[in-house]
């Protein structure tokens, strides 16, 4: 490289790298970088906007039905996503007493059936 185009890239700062690398096609956006506009709740703040107990919302994280962000153990949920989940489809009360009253009839309950797979 020539001199001039050593002293160049000397002078530049890091955004403008990062900028020169985007219209090079170099460097690819970040899928799902938050905005600088997104709300991030906690669990607790989710659950206080949604109306339910903490724990239904860390078993929606746990389960993957909502997204979140984690750092460490911090969990953070876009407000986005907490409407999305809230006005997403779900399954009826009326499907959920199916099931519950075929498990009754059948005498077998999710333990039962996770310890035959584990005994087969």
């Amino acid at each position: 490289m020539s001199e001039f185009g050593q002293a160049w890239l000397a002078a530049l700062d890091v955004n403008d790298l990062a900028e020169l690398g985007r219209r090079l096609s170099l460097v690819a956006e970040p899928a799902s970088a938050p905005t600088a506009s997104a709300t991030l709740l906690t669990p607790a703040e989710a659950a206080a906007r949604a109306n339910v107990n903490v724990e239904t919302i860390r078993r929606a994280v746990r389960s993957d039905a909502l997204r979140a962000c984690r750092a460490g153990r911090a969990v953070r949920i876009d407000a986005e996503d907490l409407n999305a989940w809230l006005t997403g489809p779900r399954r009826s009360g009326r499907a959920q007493a199916q099931t519950r009253q075929l498990r009754r009839q059948s005498g077998r309950t999710p333990m039962a059936d996770a310890l035959q797979r584990l005994a087969s």
